[in-house]
């Protein structure tokens, strides 16, 4: 039995430890440690649940751990009974996540698992305590990640230590937003903008493929974001070829004879003399 895409969420939570989190920020979900903190009942994947049931996953970590916030492309879904055959091994079943309406550890809070890390963008870090984890050196910046608090001048850049351009905290602007919106991009708005991207002319000019491969975004949006650029670069293009389209003959040189050369020179490819 596979979910209605129709009736599917796409927003997830995952909880953890604050450790845990900053190597998600720096390398990624690590499938093979799933289940390393409460159980792997369904198998290597990436677990995320309900904002309840992450809070109890997050809530017995140091300073109230940390929730991630998530948007999640489901793909191929399995439904799991309780008890199912293929609780843990519906990987090898050609499904791309997995849903446990019962939960589980069987607490009746559901669960979803994701096989494919790629599939997944975090939108946010959400402190289990905002004290507690203040208490240790730490917090969320404005861009919703998990820092440490002497961080500040980054978060103020609204960019992470090492990003290969600096924001200066400019907003997108309302083009850039419109076609994001247009390519259902909206979701990678802010991390475009952290990393310096604000205008359509600075996307087409200076993103390039290794930018892309460095966003922290699902592989879903590293493709649109590809299209999109070959979309604006054809766009381009068209309008360079246009624009000599419409340039007075007497000012082409691509072969053709142009007025103020002398007639006898007018031969460029062998055709006869001009006439004035």
């Amino acid at each position: 039995m596979e979910t209605s895409k129709g009736l599917r969420p796409d927003t997830f939570y995952h909880g953890t430890s604050i450790e845990a989190a900053l190597a998600v920020q720096a390398y990624w979900f690590d499938v093979s440690r799933a289940g390393t903190n409460a159980g792997a009942l369904l198998g290597p994947g990436v677990y995320c649940t309900t904002l309840e049931k992450a809070m109890e996953y997050a809530k017995g970590n140091p300073a109230g751990g940390i929730i991630f916030e998530m948007r999640a492309d489901l793909g191929r879904c399995k439904t799991l009974a309780a008890s199912d055959a293929v609780m843990k091994t519906w990987q090898q079943h050609g499904y791309d996540s997995a849903w446990a309406p019962q939960g589980a550890n069987h607490r009746n809070l559901a669960e979803n698992c994701i096989k494919d890390p790629a599939s997944i963008t975090i939108v946010r870090a959400i402190p289990g305590d905002t004290g507690k984890l203040r208490g240790v050196g730490m917090l969320v910046r404005h861009d919703g990640r998990l820092a440490m608090m002497g961080d500040e001048a980054a978060a103020a850049r609204g960019g992470s230590s090492g990003a290969h351009r600096s924001s200066q905290g400019q907003p997108v602007d309302d083009e850039l937003l419109e076609l994001l919106r247009t390519w259902r991009l909206e979701d990678v708005v802010d991390d475009l903008a952290n990393e310096g991207y604000t205008q359509v002319k600075e996307l087409e000019e200076d993103l390039s493929e290794a930018a892309i491969k460095d966003l922290q975004v699902g592989r879903k949006y590293k493709n649109r974001l590809r299209n999109l650029l070959a979309h604006l670069h054809a766009t381009h293009q068209e309008r360079e070829e246009q624009a000599l389209k419409n340039r007075p003959k007497s000012s082409r040189r691509s072969g053709k004879c142009v007025r103020h050369l002398p007639a006898r020179k007018c031969s460029a490819r062998g055709e006869k003399s001009c006439k004035r």
